[in-house]
């Protein structure tokens, strides 16, 4: 008798990128630091028929044939459903060819919507004051915590000049300030109307668009933004 196969499960530290992605002008290169707070893990397991994806965002999808799957594999885009393991099986495929019946899962600690209450409350991770005072809806200690994360970026990396002219901006106005991603946007945290009114000026002299963003408990049912 054959024995089952063994499940193959594989667990990595969660990453926080200071700059760079694969498509602005960095070249590719990110200059990333892991967060051990939080992980994210996948398993493989072995089935007899049909093939499964499951994942915390999309939930549980079968397969029942090959051909099913890879019809998925080369229709999937980022709006798909399940589209990371589908990215990851596509890879995979392109490889292997056509593989027997299997399971795949993914498991995060990484605070999402739906698993927040869950993730871990203290620690030494630079994500966590953020997160932490985001959830309590503390704008002091969120904005310190994303200011602390721009001027660790800054002593750094040597950031483009117009992007970071719109910082200086916005916190000359007394307002908070940080990339959203490797720059060309910035997210500005107003502690009151009439910073926000300052650091509009302010960002408007410079030719910025600005988009109001108001922000809401997941728990709320009243259809605020």
């Amino acid at each position: 008798m054959n024995e089952p196969a063994l499940a193959i499960t594989a667990t990595v530290p969660a990453r926080a990128a200071l700059a760079g992605n694969p498509s602005d002008g960095y070249g590719g290169a990110v200059f990333g630091v892991s967060v051990p707070a939080y992980d994210a893990t996948v398993q493989l397991d072995s089935l007899d028929q049909c093939y499964v994806l499951v994942d915390a965002q999309s939930g549980r999808a079968t397969y029942q044939r090959w051909a099913d799957l890879e019809k998925a594999l080369t229709s999937a885009t980022a709006r798909s459903p399940h589209c990371l393991l589908l990215g990851v099986l596509a890879e995979i495929a392109g490889r292997n060819g056509t593989d027997p019946p299997f399971r795949i899962s993914a498991t995060t600690t990484i605070p999402t919507p739906r698993n927040r209450r869950r993730a871990p409350g203290s620690g030494g991770s630079g994500i966590q004051p953020t997160d932490a005072a985001f959830a309590a809806g503390d704008d002091v200690r969120h904005g310190s915590a994303t200011d602390a994360t721009f001027d660790t970026r800054t002593a750094i990396l040597d950031l483009g000049r117009g992007h970071v002219e719109m910082i200086e901006a916005a916190r000359a106005a007394g307002a908070h300030a940080n990339f959203t991603g490797s720059g060309g946007s910035v997210v500005v945290l107003a502690p009151s109307a009439d910073v926000e009114a300052a650091a509009r000026q302010s960002l408007n002299s410079l030719g910025c668009m600005i988009v109001s963003i108001e922000t809401a408990s997941p728990d709320d049912k009243s259809g605020a933004g």
